[in-house]
């Protein structure tokens, strides 16, 4: 695994865990980053994982905590299911591995805070892509928000709509599927959007309720449908102080409109629409909603024919390279990933008790 020149010796040497995201986003992003070299791939399918590796360029494992264990990885990139996230974040620590974890932190809120208490005991870097930050609409929403752009906020809502997994055959039964292997909507979509809403409001408390519209699923290595415990649907009403703020996430959806965000408030309305564009209009000024400009600031590198978090997540790696260099865990860090954990498991609670979760 040696580098061979004198400008790759010069990075921090990355350890993928993980074949999915891993491949596509993770991959990409340090590939794409001056200061990182994406070295070795790690996924349970040896033949699947190194076909993936052959593509790449790099080396492949089915062993992480061998590389985890090797003294020449600077960098430990977590892009597994939740189940495993904490025993590989741990381990990596442990080893005096900087470590960036794919949302959420965990599969449930116990080992979420053994993570962010074994990243602050171990003086590491240790950070949860949260990504979606950096997506220049949201960015430049919240910032209008904050500003006061359209007065005292009223109401804020999110609605997801999908027919992401409206398939049972085609979008068959994986881990995304369980709810013990921290699958469903709620924990790979509602992260993001909770860490959106934790960067404007404080959440006080929450209503929840899940949804599994499509109850089985095919288990390819069966040939039969297999029982869905996860969620494919979800709405969360959030205590925040006196605003109301909704989210609604449907991937069961036949006709939806994507991802639709909305603030109203005493000056005017903020809308960002599936097509990523941010429009706004303000009473007196606006008979209707007009495109906004985005200033350049939030504007991010333009990459050809890779996934569309690529451009975000090297943003996420700019903060992971400036918190190694420093000694820090700039945010979003395993303590933000604890925050939005810590709503996670309020939202689960309510939905299984029916009624309202107080955040301690």
């Amino acid at each position: 695994m040696a580098s061979t020149t004198a400008n790759k010796k010069e990075k921090l040497k990355v350890a993928i865990v993980g074949t999915g995201i891993g491949s596509v986003v993770h991959y990409p992003g340090y590939e794409h980053h001056p200061s990182f070299d994406p070295v070795i791939i790690v996924g349970n399918d040896e033949q699947k994982t190194k076909n993936i590796a052959d593509k790449l360029g790099i080396e492949y494992s089915t062993n992480w905590t061998e590389v985890v264990d090797n003294p020449e990885i600077d960098v430990i990139s977590i892009a597994t299911p939740p189940k495993i996230h904490s025993e590989i974040a741990n381990a990596a620590l442990k080893n005096g591995k900087h470590v960036l974890c794919e949302k959420p932190l965990s599969k449930d809120l116990e080992s979420a805070i053994d993570m962010s208490k074994n990243a602050e005991e171990s003086g590491k870097t240790a950070m949860i892509n949260f990504e979606f930050r950096y997506l220049p609409s949201r960015a430049y929403f919240t910032e209008l928000i904050k500003s006061g752009y359209i007065g005292d906020i009223y109401t804020l809502t999110i609605n997801i709509s999908s027919n992401a997994r409206m398939n049972p055959i085609d979008q068959s039964w994986d881990w995304y599927s369980s709810k013990s292997e921290g699958g469903g909507v709620l924990s790979a979509l509602g992260s993001h959007y909770i860490d959106f809403i934790m960067q404007i409001f404080e959440i006080k408390g929450v209503y929840g309720r899940r949804y599994t519209q499509i109850p089985k699923r095919l288990n390819n290595k069966t040939g039969k449908m297999k029982n869905v415990t996860a969620d494919d649907a979800v709405t969360v009403i959030f205590d925040v102080a006196n605003v109301q703020v909704v989210l609604q996430i449907s991937t069961v959806t036949s006709h939806g409109e994507g991802t639709v965000i909305t603030a109203n408030g005493s000056k005017g309305t903020l809308v960002i629409k599936e097509d990523q564009r941010i429009y706004g209009a303000i009473i007196g000024e606006n008979a209707t909603l007009v495109p906004l400009s985005i200033p350049m600031k939030y504007q991010l590198i333009r990459l050809k024919h890779h996934h569309v978090l690529v451009p975000s997540f090297i943003k996420i790696l700019d903060e992971l390279n400036k918190g190694i260099n420093t000694g820090l865990s700039h945010s979003p860090n395993f303590q933000d990933g604890l925050k939005v954990q810590t709503i996670l498991d309020a939202i689960n609670k309510s939905h299984t008790k029916k009624k309202y979760i107080a955040i301690k």
